[in-house]
């Protein structure tokens, strides 16, 4: 049994950004143990508050559960509309805007779920974030079950350098695979895959993000070649100190949200046979994967 109390987690202040608006919104991570997931979290309407978003803001479906207070749903901002009570569930398809307002005196909590895609839901396993939007994988890279051996490079964010503040974060990760000689050109991955996380997440959280995802679907492909990557060598580089000594044991995680993720990319890199994590310049991040 897990029990996690929602209103002890840590705080954030949501911002507006184009296309959306966030005003007195705040938001709590539902990031204790395996059970944890940011892709679910608990988000406090102040008195007079709204939260809403437009159609370009909403690629996938999302539901909110009333758990506290009274508001106002409406589909565009400042219209009159439904009025939400305790108890309420509330769902909006992708690419449908919605506008949501505290219309009473105390705050409105209200529990946000995003659905996962049929593809991620096969593949999910416990973790502390589910992402908003994933671009669909190009099948440029050709993995060699000759040399069983592969290289990621992985990077994560936000556009304005403030994860954390109501924008989207995004992670990316390169595959590189070996040529003849075993040996990979580095000047260019042969497949850059591209994610979208929810809002929110720290930049740290989206380094971790995009490492996870680059892990998981390397897995997926040597399964899908009909081989275990027990039986490979993995080589992976990033520009997060932070991420590439935590996930190596050489430095401790002061964060407790951030145990989720060690733990579950540490799992992952000890499926392979052997493997590499080390630290490389920003600038090898910024000439493979464009940030």
């Amino acid at each position: 049994m897990k029990i996690i109390r929602m209103l002890e987690q840590k705080t954030l202040m949501v911002q507006s950004k184009p296309g959306q608006q966030a005003s007195g919104v705040k938001v709590r991570l539902i990031v204790e143990g395996e059970i944890s997931s940011p892709g679910e979290r608990l988000f406090e309407i102040g008195a007079g508050g709204v939260l809403a978003s437009d159609s370009k803001n909403n690629q996938s479906r999302r539901q909110f559960f009333v758990l506290q207070g009274i508001g106002e749903l409406a589909a565009a901002w400042g219209e009159g509309g439904e009025v939400l009570g305790v108890g309420t569930m509330v769902s909006f398809e992708a690419g449908e805007p919605y506008s949501i307002r505290n219309i009473g005196d105390a705050p409105l909590l209200l529990i946000y779920l995003v659905e996962l895609s049929s593809s991620e839901a096969q593949a999910a396993q416990p973790e502390a974030e589910r992402p908003l939007k994933s671009e669909p994988a190009p099948t440029k890279a050709t993995l060699r079950p000759d040399l069983r051996k592969a290289l990621i490079y992985f990077d994560g964010g936000e556009p304005g350098g403030n994860a954390g503040k109501g924008t989207v974060s995004y992670g990316s990760y390169g595959i590189f695979v070996p040529n003849d000689k075993g040996e990979y050109k580095e000047r260019k991955a042969d497949e850059v895959v591209r994610h979208e996380f929810t809002a929110g997440l720290t930049n740290n959280e989206a380094e971790y993000l995009a490492l996870i995802r680059g892990l998981e679907d390397i897995t997926r492909r040597i399964e899908s070649i009909g081989q275990s990557p027990t039986d490979w060598h993995l080589d992976v580089k990033g520009d997060s100190k932070l991420v590439v000594e935590q996930v190596n044991g050489a430095w401790k995680a002061k964060a407790a949200h951030l145990k989720p993720y060690i733990n579950q990319a540490q799992a992952l890199l000890n499926q392979f046979g052997s493997h590499t994590l080390t630290w490389h310049d920003r600038s090898n991040s910024v000439r493979v994967l464009g940030h």
